[in-house]
């Protein structure tokens, strides 16, 4: 019995669709299945149940918000991995993304060829951060697990 090759099945939310059809021909350029595209919050995540994605590529900035996309795939797909597509620098949009569940961030103004380097390293468990964001994040999370006045603090022996 000949082994079939399964490609890797990418669900690609934005709400722009000139950006949604180029990031599909960079994929299936690339031999990645594009399983679903949507333009909204609600669309990403009903297509994302519906298809059972590896990955879902998910604009930060697309209508209804793809933060919380990312909450709502990541609540009932907990093994699909997300990758957060951006023109944003705003740091709150990375931190929140991330806790969310997102893998990273890559920007649009990324060079295309890029993009299936960067959801493989993403599928391989890597997490993918512009490095001008590494810092802020590092502080973020840091900053998110310090206990707060008057929180219980563990006790050492």
């Amino acid at each position: 019995m000949p082994a079939t090759l399964t490609r890797t099945r990418v669900l690609i939310a934005d709400d722009h669709p000139l950006i949604r059809l180029a990031v599909r021909r960079e994929l299936e350029d690339a031999g990645f299945e594009v399983c679903g595209e949507a333009a909204d919050s609600d669309g990403a995540v009903a297509d994302a149940l519906a298809a059972g994605p590896d990955l879902c590529l998910i604009d930060v900035q697309m209508p209804g918000g793809g933060v919380e996309a990312v909450r709502r795939i990541k609540g009932r797909l907990p093994e699909t991995k997300v990758l957060m597509l951006t023109s944003s620098e705003d740091e709150v949009d990375l931190v929140e993304a991330m806790l969310a569940g997102a893998s990273g961030f890559l920007g649009k103004e990324s060079e295309p060829a890029r993009l299936p380097h960067v959801l493989r390293a993403v599928l391989r468990g890597e997490v993918v951060v512009p490095r001008a964001f590494i810092s802020v994040l590092v502080q973020r999370m840091g900053a998110a697990s310090e206990p707060r006045a008057g929180a219980a603090v563990p006790k050492t022996r």
